[in-house]
């Protein structure tokens, strides 16, 4: 006897599965980016495949494409990761006996070239946090740039920021990152020098607090 659940998933749509496997990992607290990219990796991948139903997976078919394609080895295995997390999910749930593609070797990478990370001279700086220029997305992003260099934020904890984060006291500025909203998910407060107060004036400004 065929499970109910895979006779339906073989009748729907590769794009619907592909949408609910989407609604599945935000239910699960997924960062934004991290559910966006592998969707529209699967997306773009099953398209071009030309696969419109689960029965239309085919190993030979995608190591072939991959192979032909010219991306770099990286970028390969980054969409074949995408389409292995979703056929697994599909086994997970019982919507299907096994991964079609799971035999698909990944590729070797070669190494790239690294290089050490340096700290940016006071001319380098100036240029990043003053901005010569009257475009109001630029001279935004210059004050975002000043208060993660002043304040030692990282991207991510300066991407979550929020208003109601930035508190003023008599003391002057300070941020209150909630746990959970920093790298070491311990919360933190950080005080904030006198400099850029004419910058978080511009940042809060007349916004509201989320």
């Amino acid at each position: 006897m065929v499970d109910p659940e895979e006779l339906k998933a073989a009748e729907t749509p590769i794009p619907t599965l592909i949408d609910e496997y989407g609604q599945s990992l935000r239910s699960r607290g997924r960062d934004a980016d991290y559910v966006r990219k592998p969707i529209q990796r699967c997306r773009d991948l099953f398209q071009t495949l030309g696969w419109r139903r689960v029965a239309d997976a085919n190993p030979l078919d995608l190591r072939r494409h991959l192979e032909r394609s010219t991306w770099a080895p990286t970028t390969r295995n980054h969409y074949l990761d995408a389409a292995n997390q979703f056929f697994r999910w599909l086994n997970r749930d019982g919507r299907i006996p096994r991964n079609p593609i799971a035999d698909v070797p990944r590729f070797k990478a070669t190494n790239t070239q690294t290089y050490d990370r340096a700290a940016l001279n006071s001319e380098e700086l100036h240029k990043l946090i003053d901005p010569q220029t009257d475009d109001p997305r630029r001279l935004y992003r210059a004050d975002v740039y000043a208060l993660m260099v002043y304040s030692g934020l990282r991207w991510q904890e300066a991407k979550r920021l929020q208003v109601r984060d930035v508190r003023e006291d008599e003391d002057g500025y300070s941020i209150v990152i909630p746990k959970g909203k920093d790298k070491a998910n311990r919360g933190d407060v950080i005080e904030l020098p006198d400099d850029l107060v004419p910058v978080l004036d511009r940042l809060v400004g007349d916004r509201g607090p989320t």
